[in-house]
């Protein structure tokens, strides 16, 4: 119970994206999306409440010469090497994305914010990885994590948690693991690609494996 109660105190949502720097290697590039701007850095770590909002925001923006890129909403380049560092949700931007692209393994892993529960686009959030991306994301978390950032690293405790949700390309969110919606809205949704309902063959399923294929073929074939 105690060590609940410590947990329970320390309800954060923890995410850290850190690398080794080497002078002979591209170090990857990550960035964020708030609004309508693109900040881009070498390194990002977030701190969520268990409730979605942002109470620590640390990233370290790269020297805009070494970037492929660098874009704002005025479309200015601002060239800086700093370490910026916000505290407190009145202090930190609403982030919508956060993506980390590793050059060295050409991967790139994008956290969206979504709502805890499709059902409620305007309730709990939190920051998932797209399992899915393209003009229907899908969004799969077995378990959440909350723990508290101390000097010596980070305390995780596992908890309970399931989110298997599409978000279809107006925005709507959608719990795939609900017979009904599957049923009622996804399925209609993607017979009303012609060219994804010629090519597909397979059963309409919730299963994880089979339902991100079936995506994957639906963003392939339905651009428009």
């Amino acid at each position: 119970m105690k060590s609940n109660s410590i947990l329970t105190l320390f309800a954060l949502v923890f995410c850290s994206f850190s690398y080794a720097q080497n002078t002979n290697i591209a170090a990857p590039i990550t960035f964020f999306i708030t609004g309508t701007d693109t900040v881009f850095c070498s390194h990002i770590r977030y701190i969520a409440t268990e409730k979605g909002p942002l109470r620590y925001l640390e990233y370290t923006v790269t020297d805009a010469t070494s970037l492929p890129y660098r874009r704002t909403a005025s479309g200015s380049v601002k060239p800086t090497n700093s370490t910026i560092v916000l505290k407190g949700r009145k202090h930190i931007p609403q982030v919508s994305t956060f993506e980390v692209s590793n050059y060295i393994s050409d991967s790139i892993y994008i956290y969206d914010k979504v709502p805890k529960k499709a059902e409620e686009p305007l309730g709990e959030t939190r920051y998932i990885k797209r399992r899915v991306d393209g003009k229907l994301k899908l969004y799969i978390e077995h378990d959440s994590y909350v723990g508290g950032l101390t000097s010596t690293g980070t305390i995780y405790a596992q908890t309970n948690s399931f989110c298997y949700i599409l978000q279809l390309a107006d925005g709507t969110f959608v719990n795939v693991d609900n017979k009904e919606n599957m049923k009622n809205i996804i399925i209609p949704y993607l017979k009303h690609c012609e060219a994804f309902t010629q090519a597909y063959k397979g059963d309409y399923n919730i299963g994880e494996e089979g339902f991100s294929a079936m995506i994957r073929l639906y963003n392939s074939l339905c651009t428009d």
